[in-house]
């Protein structure tokens, strides 16, 4: 359920909200959905705060390159 990077968080809330969707799926499907995210953060963040900035210029660099040449297959 969360794994949208935007800020939908709140309409996404509210309209499950409003359906018969219990508490327990609701919070378990969300810990599911941001778990990916989470560890890929804290994997990354703790790896850059041991190794330092220049690799994680390197890093977003080889993304935004990534990016730009698969957007366009996509």
């Amino acid at each position: 359920m969360r794994l949208p990077a935007t800020a939908i968080f709140d309409i996404l809330n509210y309209a499950i909200g409003l359906t018969k969707m219990s508490f327990a799926k609701f919070f378990f499907s969300t810990l599911i959905g941001s778990l990916p995210t989470m560890i890929l953060f804290y994997f990354f963040g703790g790896w850059v705060f041991q190794q330092g900035i220049y690799y994680f210029v390197a890093f977003l660099a080889a993304i935004i390159i990534l990016w730009l040449i698969f957007r366009k297959k996509l």
